[in-house]
């Protein structure tokens, strides 16, 4: 029974690892921000627009995840 306990463990430990076991601190930190950063360009975006301050668009020209070309 304690085998099974522990197996369960282990694999329950591995499953909800997921990718962000690869990933050093200086690298999620750096996607964090970003992220941060992409967020913050849009905000302006959106202000920008409710107060008609540009025209109003239905696409970003920011790249929305990595290696995406704008």
């Amino acid at each position: 029974m304690t085998k099974v306990l522990i197996a369960m463990t282990l694999v329950a430990v591995f499953l909800l690892g997921g990718c962000t076991m690869t990933e050093s601190p200086s690298e999620h930190y750096r996607r964090i921000a970003d992220s941060q950063e992409l967020q913050m360009r849009m905000l302006v975006e959106d202000i920008e627009m409710v107060l008609l301050l540009t025209r109003p668009e239905y696409s970003t020209p920011w790249a929305i995840r990595k290696g995406l070309p704008n």
